[in-house]
């Protein structure tokens, strides 16, 4: 049976999620549960190295094998993922006191919300916008990940949506209610304009 969240504390298991054939694989198996051939067929890559890959998530415990299929008078295993979200415990931090994550994932999701609201037709063009909204992002990750897994520890189980529904909460709650928050969030999305 498939856990609803895994929260991972150690950056090096982490890690291994984060390389990109692996990322994708976790990614396909989110929909469903597949065979080596399968996600090689779906990836374009050679089964060989599809099944390295597996392996080095079966080994940490990202993946389990949920099954079996015969092909031809052979088995194959099907692989599926061992939780429906993985999140980081950001107790393991780095020298600048950032978790290790965010550093990762923080700069590619600015990066990608700055692309997006221009293709919608706004200007970003602001100079230090993208650490302004990292940093930003960087303190309300934090606050919104020691308040889940104060849930989590409570015993309590979230699916994806209310964990997602959860941190947009979170951050009305922060605008509305946190008084600093709320001068941040106006300082930098103020600058941005529609074209």
């Amino acid at each position: 049976m498939r856990d609803e969240i895994r929260v991972i504390s150690d950056p090096e298991v982490l890690h291994i999620s984060l390389e990109p054939t692996r990322s994708e694989i976790l990614c396909i198996l989110s929909e469903q549960d597949m065979t080596v051939v399968e996600l090689s067929d779906r990836l374009d890559k050679h089964p060989t190295t599809v099944y390295r890959h597996i392996k080095k998530l079966e080994d940490k415990d990202f993946v389990r094998v949920s099954g079996v299929k015969w092909k031809r008078h052979s088995e194959e295993y099907v692989y599926g993922r061992t939780a429906k979200l993985f999140i980081p415990d950001c107790s393991f931090i780095n020298g600048n006191g950032k978790s290790k994550l965010r550093l990762v994932w923080s700069k590619n999701q600015v990066k990608r919300l700055l692309d997006c609201l221009e293709k919608i037709g706004y200007d970003n063009n602001v100079i230090g916008i993208e650490d302004n909204i990292y940093q930003l992002f960087s303190d309300l990750d934090q606050i919104y990940t020691d308040k889940v897994k104060n849930v989590l520890d409570g015993g309590d189980d979230l699916t994806l949506l209310e964990l997602l529904a959860i941190k947009r909460v979170l951050l009305v709650l922060s605008i509305a209610h946190d008084k600093e928050i709320k001068e941040k969030v106006e300082s930098i999305f103020g600058c941005i304009s529609e074209k």
